[in-house]
């Protein structure tokens, strides 16, 4: 995946036409793409186990969306049915 993303009209521009710079630009994020996978796939493993390991949240805090009392009381619209 790092060569096919590493290529591209604007990567050719940015280096000026396909050439050393270009081709090694390309390398350099194949090797990179490469050495990030494992960490990338291994993560979520972490992240699930400490989930379960930490169980549920032991308390949980709702946040008032506004003030009590700052939305004026407008009473409902009666609308008869058709």
């Amino acid at each position: 995946m790092g060569w096919i993303n590493s290529g591209g009209d604007a990567n050719k521009e940015r280096f000026g036409g396909p050439g050393v710079r270009y081709i090694g630009f390309r390398a350099v994020q194949t090797v990179a793409a490469v050495l990030l996978c494992v960490p990338t796939a291994i993560l979520p493993v972490f992240i699930v186990i400490g989930s379960t390991v930490t169980g549920k949240p032991r308390r949980f805090v709702t946040i008032a969306k506004t003030r009590p009392g700052a939305v004026p009381d407008v009473p409902e619209r009666q609308v008869p049915c058709p």
